[in-house]
């Protein structure tokens, strides 16, 4: 799905910033993020605090999910 999709996805997220250019917004990002009730700064700034805080999880999930692959498939699929 994802490679044969590569070419029509980059030309979707070109005609989307074109758009969202032409409503007076840096990119497709920068609109989406206009239609919350923060500047996007401040959107940002707490984005990444949330980020932050379930980091920690996130990376043990990973380890744990990459544990449990390796003991399935073996290192081939991933190494240790």
């Amino acid at each position: 799905v994802g490679k044969p999709m590569k070419d029509d996805y980059a030309k979707m997220v070109e005609l989307s910033n074109e758009g969202a250019r032409e409503l007076g917004f840096a990119d497709t990002g920068a609109l989406w993020r206009s239609n919350y009730d923060m500047d996007p700064a401040a959107f940002a700034a707490l984005t990444e605090k949330i980020w932050n805080e379930v980091r920690p999880l996130y990376v043990q999930l990973h380890c744990y999910t990459r544990t449990k692959l390796n003991e399935k498939y073996g290192d081939a699929v991933q190494k240790k």
